[in-house]
């Protein structure tokens, strides 16, 4: 099984299922820190957990790291705020020990994203 990503009018992008959950952990280390990494791994066990992310997070880039990995979809909207996010935290991804492969994910997204976002079409997840 696999998430598969749509955009109208760009190659379907497939990723296994494991691999685009590492993916984000790796986001949420380079961007958050180790410590709201431990948070999100354990799925926000309490309320403190909640009210710690909440202080430190980026609700824009959280509709990205949140968003279900089944089907859904992002609005063109939602891909407006998700790649401003992305752009905001470039330098911390590109300081990161991020891997080049997860590195060129971030890429891949953000050009998604972007792409949406001007041609005013939707993501589907599938």
């Amino acid at each position: 099984m696999s998430l598969d990503v749509e955009v109208k009018g760009l190659p379907r992008h497939n990723y296994g299922y494991g691999q685009f959950n590492l993916f984000r952990g790796e986001i949420v280390k380079a961007v958050y820190g180790w410590d709201l990494y431990e948070i999100w791994k354990k799925k926000f066990a309490d309320d403190d957990d909640v009210k710690r992310w909440n202080e430190k997070c980026n609700d824009d880039l959280d509709l990205f790291i949140l968003h279900s990995d089944c089907d859904g979809k992002f609005t063109v909207s939602e891909c407006r705020k998700v790649r401003n996010a992305m752009k905001s935290v470039e330098e911390k991804i590109d300081e990161s020990d991020m891997s080049k492969e997860h590195k060129q994910m971030v890429n891949e997204w953000y050009c998604m994203f972007a792409f949406c976002a001007r041609n005013r079409v939707i993501m589907k997840f599938n």
